[in-house]
């Protein structure tokens, strides 16, 4: 027989939001704290004068099957909208190079590389589909541990070269998670190889990237702007204390970042020690930027290689997604900073960031370059924990996490940094603690 929990879920992004809302649609007593205002967690949008400005995730894909199921689930199937294929762009020596996913060469943009850099790319290109079948990306607990030993740089050093390796795979890798491929893990690059498959398209929500969290916190039990202090164990159960006291639960889900795990919770298994201490994230800082959408209206994602800029990685036009969202004759351009740049520049004040980020960004984005007296600043955030690094090894630690230590004492840890990147990842994860959780009921 089941024994109903009371369970608290700390962290409403995605993770947290999934397995707090199939613990409740279980039957369990599931309460959601977020010490923010707002849900979604780095899958979050802000609205300033009207404009929705996404905080850090900016697409879906066609292969967020759980995240289409839930929008089927809640009736909002109507949200999902798909991006154009020709209006995603790398930047290379002064010029923005059209590249698609309906081909192979207008992928990677083949027209910025050499003849040789063209064959060895294709060559590096064929056996990173060879060795990705059968890898999820969403699930990288499944790989072959073999594939962890080495890095993505390493590997397309050798098949591909410095060219291949700066122009296509770094700066993609940057492109969605804001470091080089020198700390990203070969499997990873294979998971998100078999991710782009035949059909593969950039896919958004039509009222911002938070729409689909909204929605499912509709079903919950929240408490915004309710920070957890401490969790600890207790007689009887664990003890999560806040600024409304102390409460008593059977099982807690720690769904925030691992720093903020390690700063609450009291007294963790050696192994959940252990394995906090193991994870690390790449900084990133969002700025959007008002700009004249004639001047960028064929453009959505732009790429930028570190040989050509070493602060920004990609930027994204925010009127691709949401055509009527914004003043006529106006866009938004939302740029990212690379990794270590953001290390270097995250406790600037928000006057500094914008001249130095400002100044960057129109070196890479050519056709603002008649027009930058009308780019105007919009919004800014800061994200010193914006995507957790599958370096090499640190796959293989998370899977053996998953079999000794998640769960000790009732506790589990939830969220992309457990082997489930991006935001169907986060949401797998949580309906995977969610079962871990039912099942230590039984």
């Amino acid at each position: 027989m089941t024994k109903l929990l009371k369970v608290a879920v700390i962290g409403a992004g995605m993770a947290g939001i999934a397995c707090a809302y199939e613990l409740t649609k279980a039957g369990h007593d599931v309460t959601l704290f977020e010490k923010g205002t707002q849900v979604g967690g780095r899958a979050g949008t802000r609205y300033s004068a009207g404009y929705p400005f996404d905080l850090g995730a900016q697409f879906l894909n066609n292969g967020y099957l759980e995240a289409k199921r839930y929008c089927q689930e809640l009736g909002m199937a109507g949200e999902w909208g798909t991006l154009s294929p020709s209006t995603h762009h790398l930047f290379h020596q002064g010029e923005l190079k059209c590249i698609s996913y309906r081909s192979v060469r207008e992928f990677w943009g083949l027209g910025a590389y050499s003849p040789l850099a063209r064959t060895r790319l294709i060559l590096c290109y064929l056996e990173l589909r060879r060795r990705s079948k059968g890898i999820d990306l969403y699930d990288l607990c499944k790989i072959n541990a073999d594939l962890d030993t080495i890095s993505a740089k390493d590997f397309v050093l050798k098949w591909g070269g410095e060219e291949v390796l700066d122009y296509a795979f770094d700066a993609m890798i940057a492109t969605y998670h804001f470091h080089g491929a020198e700390d990203l893990s070969l499997a990873c690059l294979l998971g998100a190889i078999s991710a782009i498959g035949e059909g593969f398209s950039y896919d958004y929500f039509c009222h911002g990237m938070s729409t689909l969290a909204r929605e499912m916190v509709k079903k919950l039990r929240v408490h915004t702007s309710t920070p957890v202090q401490a969790i600890k164990r207790g007689p009887g159960g664990l003890i999560v204390e806040g600024i409304h006291g102390h409460n008593l639960f059977d099982r807690i889900v720690i769904a925030t970042t691992a720093s903020e795990a390690r700063r609450i919770v009291h007294h963790p298994s050696d192994a959940q020690r252990n394995f906090l201490n193991s994870v690390r994230f790449a900084a990133t800082i969002n700025a959007g930027f008002r700009v004249p959408n004639a001047a960028v209206s064929h453009l959505a994602m732009v790429a930028v290689p570190l040989s050509q800029n070493g602060n920004i990685c990609c930027y994204i036009n925010q009127n691709s997604k949401y055509p009527q969202r914004f003043e006529e004759g106006q866009t938004l351009i939302n740029v990212f900073l690379r990794d270590e740049k953001a290390q270097e520049w995250l406790h600037y004040s928000d006057e500094t960031l914008w001249d130095l980020i400002q100044q960057e960004f129109l070196k890479v984005c050519p056709p603002l370059a008649s027009v930058a007296h009308r780019v105007y600043r919009h919004d800014l955030q800061r994200w010193p924990e914006a995507i957790p690094k599958y370096y090499p090894g640190y796959i293989t630690t998370t899977s053996k996490f998953w079999q000794q230590g998640q769960g000790d004492y009732g506790l589990y840890l939830c969220g992309d940094y457990l082997n489930a990147p991006w935001m169907e990842g986060s949401l797998r994860c949580g309906q995977k603690v969610a079962q871990l959780v039912a099942n230590s009921s039984l």
